[in-house]
């Protein structure tokens, strides 16, 4: 069942929807909720970056109700608070709380959306990797986050281009992201 991860955190969430950035400036150039628009894109990015390790993954199955700035952000955790207070005019305990909010939330949304997979790790890593572009499409460039989390194509503006082509080789490019199944890999093997 294909969901949109963004879009069903923000509505359980209570926010409208969200504005994805231009592909111009990479920024929201219409009015918006600058905190939803701010923590909930960063909040899910960060969970897809760290669903790349064990660890990672299991903080997302496992943090329900702990201090997710941490777990999500490492040692780029204030500055990713600051870049957001600063993106929203907020305070920087008012973007920890919603940190918190978000990925509580959006953790509970994976978890729900898994089902009774018997590989719960793999079945995240695939749930947050099929909303990648999705994703990195409504992370404002001003918080930097691709720098924070050590990963530059979630600022790379060329990542959040749209039109025929683009979307093209979005598409074309997530292919390769997918794993093989089960079946894929024991047909592979009988025909080596």
């Amino acid at each position: 069942m294909a969901i949109n991860l963004l879009k069903l955190t923000t509505e359980k969430l209570g926010y409208e929807p969200l504005k994805p950035v231009s592909s111009v400036n990479r920024e929201v150039n219409e009015n918006a909720n600058s905190v939803a628009q701010s923590v909930i894109p960063a909040v899910l990015a960060a969970m897809l970056n760290i669903s790349n390790t064990d660890d990672g993954l299991q903080k997302i199955l496992h943090n329900a109700g702990g201090n997710w700035t941490d777990d999500l952000f490492g040692k780029g955790s204030s500055a990713i608070i600051k870049n957001i207070a600063s993106y929203c005019h907020c305070d920087e305990e008012r973007i920890k709380s919603e940190i918190n909010k978000v990925a509580d939330t959006s953790a509970g949304i994976i978890k729900n959306n898994i089902g009774q997979e018997h590989d719960e790790k793999s079945a995240v890593k695939n749930l947050l990797k099929s909303q990648k572009t999705q994703i990195y499409d409504h992370v404002p460039v001003s918080l930097q986050l691709g720098s924070i989390l050590n990963n530059e194509i979630i600022d790379d503006h060329t990542n959040k281009m749209q039109g025929p082509f683009s979307t093209f080789m979005h598409k074309f490019g997530e292919g390769f992201d997918k794993p093989d199944t089960d079946e894929k890999l024991d047909e592979k093997s009988r025909n080596f």
